[in-house]
């Protein structure tokens, strides 16, 4: 049996975008996490990355440099 998409998600991409950027940094990622397409729809809210010198940081900055749809909204590295 398909589960059905959530209701909100009839409305326009657009609109739903929009409702979702009022929403706390905090509960766009849980959105994000939630369902495929909110993920593809909510805004990316961050256009800072903080690394540091470790092996994982530099697997997460190679990993925003590999996803088209994020690495183009990072604008600063610290």
């Amino acid at each position: 049996m398909a589960t059905q998409s959530p209701w909100f998600l009839r409305f326009p991409p657009e609109i739903v975008s929009s409702i979702v950027s009022f929403l706390p940094n905090k509960d766009v990622k849980s959105l994000r996490l939630t369902y495929k397409a909110l993920g593809e729809i909510s805004p990316f809210s961050s256009s800072r990355v903080f690394l540091s010198a470790n092996s994982l940081n530099i697997q997460v900055f190679r990993a925003i440099v590999d996803y088209l749809k994020f690495r183009h909204k990072i604008r600063e590295i610290i």
